[in-house]
């Protein structure tokens, strides 16, 4: 198997997995008031200092540990609207284009309520710019949201322009960084963003674990109710979890150089390869800054999903977008890339446990099956 889609989701490590077992047996409620119990809650509290130090963050911020980036959107899109949008009346939501599919569908969820959703365009580099904010901005405009990083293009959202646009507006801003930590420069200070959402699935970090930093006075209430988590997260906290989480995106961190480095040049000789092999073959965005582990490519006569499916076949994986995602063909059209090119187009993120062999069979993978798919195009046309 040659796995390159760890932006949809990556393999927990060893090490994270390892972590995740010594906690296994911490099963005492934190709210419990005998020993058992306030040894889970000293792991928690330990768990919670642990994420103020290695993300930076202000004192004032409030951290909810969450069941994935998908939670964690929709407890601030849950916040905004029943804390700010129904008492203000200002219920417009704004989301991008290359925006993932839980802020999407959750902001979509209120216009039966009387809320309104505008997804922005973006331009032919892959970003979306202050220009394409401001065409949708409007004075009833309470939230944007973005994602730092596109899991499907790799290419790096440039923040200051619109967050002065929010600030000037004021409007919430809402950033998720699943696919910038560790592999792009990231200043949570800098960024100043009101809610920040993270996956630890994709950093090789457990399944369904997430993360929502907000700062200190804008509106956040519980989706899940109950007394754990500072009354912002109920039930009962999975520690094992908690714990491998932290290992992961603490080894995250430390990786960075490795993946501005090996990681990044694996991704060129890859897209390297596939060019000298795959007559057509084109990578968007290249002349963008992207995350050094992601690149989108188009292989044109060949449509994604059979591409897909051949691929899987041979034990290759890759995106085409769908469940985190929306769909890579809607994204890229929003980019100006026109209808059929946008079907024949496939996004790989490498991980840092990618071999350079694996990427020299996953290239080879790959010409085989384009030529393959376009003989038979030509076959039954």
């Amino acid at each position: 198997m040659i796995y390159l889609d760890n932006a949809t989701a990556s393999k927990p490590s060893a090490q994270v997995l390892s972590v995740m077992e010594e906690n296994l047996d911490t099963f005492a409620s934190i709210a419990s008031p005998y020993l058992l119990g306030i040894q889970s809650k000293k792991i928690v509290a330990d768990s919670y200092e642990k994420v103020f130090s290695l993300l930076q963050l202000p004192e004032s911020s409030r951290v909810v540990f969450t069941h994935g980036s998908a939670e964690a959107v929709s407890q601030v899109l849950f916040s905004v609207w029943n804390e700010s949008a129904r008492k203000s009346g200002k219920t417009h939501f704004i989301a991008t284009a290359l925006s993932e599919a839980p802020a999407v569908l959750a902001m979509s969820y209120y216009e039966p309520q009387g809320g309104k959703l505008h997804i922005t365009k973006a331009s032919s580099l892959g970003v979306v710019t202050s220009d394409d904010v401001i065409r949708m901005l409007s004075p009833r405009t309470v939230l944007l949201s973005i994602s730092y990083v596109s899991g499907l293009t790799g290419v790096v959202q440039p923040l200051s322009e619109i967050k002065a646009l929010c600030r000037d507006r004021g409007v919430f801003l809402h950033v998720d960084i699943t696919h910038a930590v560790g592999k792009t420069y990231l200043d949570l200070k800098e960024m100043d963003a009101d809610y920040v959402t993270l996956s630890f699935n994709q950093l090789q970090g457990p399944v369904a674990s997430g993360l929502l930093i907000a700062k200190e006075n804008v509106p956040l209430a519980p989706l899940v109710f109950g007394q754990n988590e500072e009354l912002l997260r109920g039930g009962e906290v999975d520690i094992a979890k908690m714990t491998g989480s932290l290992y992961a995106l603490e080894a995250t961190l430390l990786d960075g150089i490795l993946y501005a480095t090996e990681v990044a040049r694996l991704r060129s000789l890859f897209e390297e390869s596939i060019l000298s092999s795959v007559p057509n073959a084109s990578v968007l965005f290249q002349d963008q800054e992207r995350s050094p582990h992601i690149t989108c490519m188009t292989f044109p006569g060949v449509k994604n999903e059979a591409l897909l499916f051949l691929l899987q076949k041979k034990g290759l994986y890759a995106t085409m977008g769908g469940g985190l995602f929306q769909t890579l063909s809607v994204a890229l059209q929003a980019c100006g890339i026109d209808h059929q090119a946008s079907e024949e187009a496939l996004s790989f993120a490498l991980s840092k446990e990618t071999t350079e062999d694996e990427v020299k069979k996953a290239a080879l993978n790959i010409s085989t099956a384009v030529t393959e798919l376009r003989r038979l195009s030509k076959v039954f046309v």
